[in-house]
């Protein structure tokens, strides 16, 4: 029904813009709807990149983008003509619609797509990679990374290039002074700051049993790790990124972790106060610099007719496409995913952190030093315990294995292999 009335209130004006009469013909467009649950700049993203297409594509598609609460919901309650062409997704979704039937062979996409799949980042690739294929076409990427005084960290002979955990342990309780209000290492009391330090360690954060086994060896060293850190007081948790991108601006902070979506705004608060040279670099490892967790959005086509399919096919095509991608990332901050736009946004003036920031990512693909994000972990409970184990290694009498392992339970008691 929702489908039918857009259909007859764009021919209404058609006929009306053009003074046609109802014997007159105009040309065919397909209408394709675009669900997504994003609020703040991705939803306007997503409504200027619909704007964008529907001014370039006036003889053939029309795309309609429209903000839906509980898609899978109301995914599973529509009849089939009534449901979106496409949906913007994240990796667990791609699971639960494959399971229920609701979406078709990526093997589907259009020549030109199959032709630039190449071209997108491996970690993206992977994030959306069920059973052997691509079932959703990536649109953004990000990371968790450290950013850092470099001034500060310099003056202590901290080199972000060779740090691993014991050299920014002893730098980060260098720089704290309680009675200053100076902390080493800050960090939000996030799921993903947790999970981004034990990837960086090493853990086998998910298994290829599907179930969760961070608890390893790796894992537990990198929670000592942390254990030391926080419980001796040179690391402080953070309820707000606000709070902590505050104090790292203020050079009341020696370093921070923090997902590169917020690159820009720690960029923009450092140079406002004109402190210090912030620099970023990669989470360590007990050795070295770690592997890197990635994340990002999806767009996912629907079962529908083979009309349809095509051009909801053709819409997401044309989001991949550089013009695209670079208003995308303009607007949201999240990484493109095709390796030859960021090497030609690389030739642009970029400012110093937006440079090593995209060095990052061409690097960690050719290295193959990523982890994706692994599924499930979106689940409130696991989410909860991560945070909880996360905090609780602040305190002397904790033993980090025991944490770690409370949170592999609690991540694996919904676990769907």
């Amino acid at each position: 029904m929702q489908r039918l009335i857009y259909s007859l209130c764009l021919l209404c004006f058609i006929l009306i813009l053009g003074g046609c009469t109802l014997e007159e013909t105009t040309p065919h467009q397909d209408i394709v709807v675009l669900w997504h649950g994003f609020g703040g700049s991705e939803g306007h993203a997503l409504q200027t990149l619909t704007d964008q297409f529907n001014t370039q594509n006036t003889d053939s598609i029309i795309l309609i983008t429209e903000y839906q609460r509980d898609i899978e919901a109301k995914l599973l309650s529509t009849t089939p003509e009534n449901r979106p062409d496409i949906i913007v997704v994240w990796p667990d979704d791609v699971q639960t619609y494959t399971q229920e039937g609701l979406t078709p062979n990526m093997a589907l996409l259009p020549p030109e797509l199959v032709e630039e799949q190449d071209d997108i980042l491996p970690m993206a690739v992977s994030l959306y990679t069920l059973n052997g294929r691509l079932q959703a076409l990536p649109i953004g990427l990000a990371t968790y990374l450290v950013y850092y005084n470099a001034d500060w960290l310099g003056d202590l002979g901290y080199d972000a290039t060779t740090a691993n955990w014991d050299i920014t342990q002893r730098a980060a309780c260098a720089a704290t002074n309680p009675q200053r209000g100076q902390v080493g290492l800050g960090m939000s009391g996030q799921a993903g700051i947790f999970l981004a330090w034990l990837t960086a360690g090493g853990a086998n954060i998910y298994g290829s049993d599907g179930y969760y086994h961070f608890a390893d060896e790796a894992g537990i060293q990198t929670a000592q790790q942390l254990h030391n850190i926080m419980s001796t007081g040179c690391s402080r948790v953070y309820e707000r990124p606000s709070d902590s991108i505050t104090q790292l601006s203020n050079s009341s902070m020696a370093m921070l972790i923090e997902s590169s979506l917020l690159r820009l705004e720690i960029e923009r608060s450092v140079t406002a106060a004109r402190n210090f040279v912030l620099g970023v670099t990669i989470p360590p490892a007990i050795e070295g610099q770690g592997h890197t967790l990635w994340y990002g959005p999806a767009l996912l086509a629907l079962e529908s007719t083979p009309e349809r399919q095509a051009a909801a096919l053709d819409v997401m095509a044309w989001f991949l496409s550089p013009e695209a991608q670079q208003q995308w990332n303009t607007d949201t901050d999240y990484l493109p995913v095709r390796q030859t736009l960021i090497r030609q946004q690389l030739e642009t003036n970029l400012s110093p952190v937006e440079g090593t920031v995209l060095r990052l990512a061409l690097d960690t693909a050719a290295q193959g030093t990523w982890v994706s994000w692994p599924r499930g972990v979106n689940i409130p409970m696991c989410r909860a315990a991560l945070v909880r184990s996360l905090l609780s290694l602040s305190k002397s009498d904790v033993l980090p294995e025991s944490a770690l392992q409370q949170a592999v339970n609690a991540c694996n008691t919904e676990v769907t292999p």
